[in-house]
């Protein structure tokens, strides 16, 4: 039998891997992993890979998916998802379901956050706070998301603005030198609201996220209420 030595080896298991996809929440929320048609029926698994090595059953699939013992009441299945309900920074790692054809095993990295918040009223224009070290470090890109949609990408010197944001977002022209890659929205509407996250990718990549609430601003026409009207007491009559 040939043995390869050990950094070999663990090259052989890096390409036996390939990454799939992205999933970025914030605690609480719940997250979909997609069901293929080998995980409909049968027999596997969903299974997190922990950074030391050891793999964590979230559950199984024995005809009917059941939840490991460390996900009891938080494993639901739809038509087409199973989905790992209310996540926590725990929860944050890579995942893969053994039930696939045999093959490259297909990692999804999920991402959990803990965002921070920002407030603002209807019509004020918002600053979402995000900070990272460039100097020394070669950006390659950086990217504003919500809802797993661009809303600003700067793949320098091209900056994409998402649909729906056009003309209302945008960072520091020199957010190299400050390392501030803050994103700024004017005129914020009420469905601006949610969670952005923030991915810059260079040497050292960097990810945060910021939940963004919005007031609603109510006209005083609305508010404003008619004078109560003075009536006799019941059974009163005229004098």
């Amino acid at each position: 039998m040939i043995r390869l030595p050990f950094s070999a080896a663990v090259l052989l298991v890096f390409i036996s891997q390939v990454f799939g996809d992205l999933i970025q929440a914030s605690v609480g929320d719940d997250v979909k992993f997609v069901l293929s048609d080998e995980c409909m029926e049968g027999h596997g698994a969903l299974n997190l890979h922990l950074k030391d090595g050891s793999i964590q059953v979230v559950a199984s699939l024995h005809g009917d998916w059941e939840p490991g013992r460390a996900y009891t009441d938080r494993v639901t299945v739809s038509s087409d998802f199973l989905i790992l309900t209310s996540v926590d920074l725990n929860d944050q790692g890579m995942y893969d379901f053994t039930c696939k054809k045999k093959g490259k095993l297909e990692l999804t990295d999920l991402q959990v956050f803990l965002p921070s918040e920002v407030v603002v009223d209807e019509g004020e224009d918002a600053a979402l706070p995000c900070r990272s070290i460039t100097a020394g470090q070669r950006v390659k890109s950086a990217q504003w998301r919500r809802d797993g949609e661009v809303v600003l990408e700067l793949n320098p010197p091209q900056v994409t603005e998402g649909n729906g944001f056009e003309s209302r977002v945008s960072v520091s022209s020199d957010w190299y030198q400050r390392a501030d890659l803050s994103l700024s929205i004017k005129r914020v509407q009420l469905r601006d609201q949610g969670v952005y996250f923030c991915d810059v990718d260079k040497t050292e990549r960097h990810r945060s996220a910021v939940r963004l609430r919005v007031r609603e601003i109510v006209p005083e026409s609305l508010t404003s209420t008619l004078k109560p009207t003075l009536m006799q007491p019941f059974g009163s009559s005229d004098i």
